[in-house]
Order: C-alpha cells, then structure tokens, then sequence
C-alpha cells in the first residue's frame, strides 16, 4: 500500500512540477532534483528491509533516470500538444516504475522504460552538444557516465557479482566515449545521433546481459546484432547529412 501512495503522489508531483514549468531553468531543474530525492527516500524507506548491500539499492536509479529523460525531452519541445504529451508519458511511466521497481527484480515492462530513460538522456547530451556547441570533451565525459549508470542499472538484475557488474560496466562506458567521440564527427541532427547511440547502447546491454545470465546463443547473437544493423543503416540512409564548413 505504501508503494501506491509513493506511486501516485510522486506522479502528481512530477505532474505539477511539469505543468507549472518554472520560466528558471535553474529552478526547474532544483525542483526536479528534490523530488527525486524525495522518491528515493521514499523508496528506500519502503524496501529498507530488503536491502542487503549497497548494490541491492541500484533499484532506486530507476526513476530518478525516468525523471531526468522525460525533463530533457520536454526541454526540446514547444509545441503545446507534444509537451502535453510528454508530461502524460512521463507522469503515467513514473507512476508504474515505482510500482515495478524492487531490489534485484526487473520485469519486462521496466526494461522497456529503462531503454526509453536511457534514450532520453542521451538524446539531452547530443541536443547539448548541437545547440550549444560545448567543448568536444564535455559531450565525451557524459556520455560515458551516462553509459556507466546505464550499464551499471541494467545489469542490477543479473546473477553476477558487484566487481563484474562494476568492471562490465566501466569497459562498456570507456567503449561508448570512445564511440560518442567517433560520432562527434558525423554532420548529423542530434536526433539520428541519439537514435544511433541508443541502439548501440541497446545492442551492448542486451548481449551483455545476457552473458552474464549464461544465456547468450549464437541465435540471439545474430537476431539482436541484425536488428541493430539494419535499423543504424536505415537511419543513416535516409536521414540528413549537413555539408560540412
């Protein structure tokens, strides 16, 4: 019962927050982050007993993630029905993460919104970069600690030790900076960037997974690296090229 009251008052908070869009981006963003603190007090609170280790917690980045994806799609959009949208979405995945989340349990629906977290964010990072044209290092650094969170929180639910999880996890992210800083070069929307990024994140967190899970066959191999294949070449064929200057 006191996961549905968390639930549900967190959603109207998110909610309010999202309507009420303070014209102060600094204020905006000091509000999200007290209420994501909030949530995961809360949710520590509620499953405190549960915990066993510190790595038991990762539960709790769940929808401090969803928070922050759903904060930098908003901040990309100015149409009234889109944001309207987004702010549904976002209040409705919220609501059903904390629902979901739990120490060392991540079902399938979750998955899904930790994928669509995941895109979000690095969608904020790449419209970053091409709004704003930061140093080429600052879209590097926080693509791999994003990548790092991500791995680290994707992982939570495999039957596999804190220091692999851990080591998995820094591999991966130094593998992603390193990608981050290839596409740095490609002239495209920060859309196609993001979209490409996901999908290689995608690719990377699902074999991963399912290696640590002893689960990894030559079939999901082949489907999941096809799937990515032909879904980077069909984005790339068909989106944009900027002439470069």
């Amino acid at each position: 019962m006191a996961r549905k009251y968390l639930a549900l008052l967190s959603g109207l908070a998110l909610g309010a927050v999202y309507i009420g869009n303070p014209e102060r981006a600094t204020l905006f963003l000091f509000l999200l982050s007290i209420l994501s603190a909030l949530i995961a007090f809360g949710s520590f609170f509620i499953y405190r007993q549960q915990l066993s280790n510190v790595t038991d917690a990762t539960f709790l980045i769940f929808p401090i993630l969803w928070i922050l994806a759903s904060a930098c799609v908003l901040f990309l959009l100015a149409t009234p029905f889109w944001r309207f949208a987004v702010i549904v979405f976002g209040v409705a995945g919220l609501v059903k993460i904390l629902l979901d989340a739990r120490p060392k349990v991540i079902t399938n629906l979750l998955e899904n919104l930790f994928f669509l977290s995941a895109f979000g964010i690095y969608l904020g990072i790449w419209a970053l970069d091409f709004y704003f044209t930061p140093g080429w290092w600052l879209n590097i650094i926080l693509s791999a600690i994003a990548s790092f969170v991500f791995f680290w929180a994707g992982f939570s639910a495999t039957p596999t030790s804190a220091s692999s999880r851990l080591i998995f996890s820094l591999v991966l992210s130094l593998l992603f900076a390193e990608i981050a800083w290839t596409m740095l070069f490609w002239p495209l929307h920060f859309l196609t960037l993001a979209l490409v990024f996901s999908c290689l994140f995608y690719l990377a967190w699902s074999l991963t997974r399912f290696h640590l899970m002893q689960a990894l066959t030559k079939e999901k191999l082949v489907v999941h690296s096809s799937f990515v294949v032909l879904t980077v070449s069909f984005l790339l064929i068909v989106s944009k090229w900027f002439p470069n200057t």
